[in-house]
């Protein structure tokens, strides 16, 4: 994986490796007992990154004096993110999308699920709200890590979403 360097700072700093490997029995249960398909994206992504937390201070130049020293994190917490998912609302934005979602963890602070498609892309959903985080997970780390804008973000309606960009 070819991470911007801000991004490797920032997964070095929450004790990533480029081998790290966590043991298939570490989740493949958890998430067969939630009702989740596991694909290989997702499968992939939760080996080298589940239970990991990341955090790191925002940045501020542009942004309100309010948010200095305002701490930015996400997480790819397997027990927490299967605990808080429900799995109707990850099953209803698949079929919006047209693939099938695993959630894998929060960003912002907790208030959004991301969520991983068949394809490698990276979606992330707060309320209505969908975003394509990144056609794969090494743009979807760049947008977390930069704290840059989704490359698209739709309004869930039960309609089918177009996320091509």
């Amino acid at each position: 994986m070819n991470f911007s360097e801000t991004s490797l700072q920032i997964l070095y700093n929450g004790n990533w490796t480029e081998k790290r490997l966590l043991p298939n029995e570490q989740f493949l249960d958890k998430y067969k007992k939630a009702g989740y398909t596991l694909h290989s994206s997702a499968f992939d992504i939760l080996q080298r990154f589940g239970d990991l937390s990341f955090s790191f201070p925002t940045k501020t130049k542009g942004k309100h004096k309010a948010l200095e020293g305002y701490i930015q994190n996400f997480h790819f917490n397997i027990d927490r993110t299967i605990s808080i998912c429900d799995k109707e609302d990850i099953d209803d934005f698949g079929k919006c999308i047209g693939t099938i979602l695993c959630p894998v963890g929060e960003s912002n602070n907790r208030h959004s699920i991301v969520t991983i498609a068949e394809d490698g892309r990276v979606f992330a959903y707060q309320d209505a709200f969908i975003s394509l985080y990144g056609n794969n997970f090494v743009e979807a780390m760049d947008v977390l890590c930069r704290e840059k804008q989704p490359i698209k973000m739709l309004i869930y309606d039960g309609n089918s979403l177009d996320f091509s960009v």
